[in-house]
């Protein structure tokens, strides 16, 4: 998280606060977010294109304010920040709300049953709501890897065998 970007998240959460739209903010970010990483081109326009195809394209389907921010990001020469200001509002988001985010890594999709525990394990942890979503990392053997913020929970088999050949070295 940048000073940068975090201020324009700032900026925009408030802006949503006031308005009691945060969730709506954060569902029209999160698919612009989607549209321009899958449309990188964009970002290689000038800044007079970007805004005509910003209003071209969004004005009638995106809140106002949402539009207006993307264009003073653009004047203000700060659009490439987009992807971690977007980053940053959902953290915000979050935070307001009393959600963390679970990012569970295992070799093989999780189950919705593993998920609905780690789900509720997590959060009486926590004492905060949190929402798990599932990775599949091949370099896992078994088990899984749990990140939350900026803590990790390491249950993978991988994670056991580097603790057991410490232990066997220590003996």
């Amino acid at each position: 998280m940048s000073k940068i970007s975090h201020a324009y998240a700032k900026s925009l959460f408030e802006i949503g606060k006031e308005q009691n739209e945060l969730g709506a903010f954060q569902s029209e970010l999160e698919a612009l977010q989607q549209a321009f990483s899958e449309n990188e081109n964009f970002f290689g326009l000038s800044d007079n294109q970007q805004k005509s195809l910003l209003v071209k394209n969004l004005s009638n389907r995106i809140p106002i304010d949402i539009l207006h921010f993307l264009e003073v990001l653009i004047d203000n020469g700060r659009f490439h920040y987009l992807n971690e200001i977007i980053n940053d509002f959902h953290e915000l988001v979050n935070e307001h709300f009393g959600i963390v985010d679970a990012k569970v890594f295992s070799p093989v999709p999780l189950e919705e049953g593993q998920i609905s525990e780690m789900t509720r394990f997590f959060s009486e942890k926590l004492k905060k709501d949190v929402r798990v979503r599932g990775f599949i990392d091949e370099s896992l053997i078994g088990g899984y890897r749990v990140s939350i913020g900026d803590k990790v929970y390491d249950n993978s088999i991988k994670m056991q065998l580097k603790t057991l050949e410490k232990q066997m070295l220590m003996t």
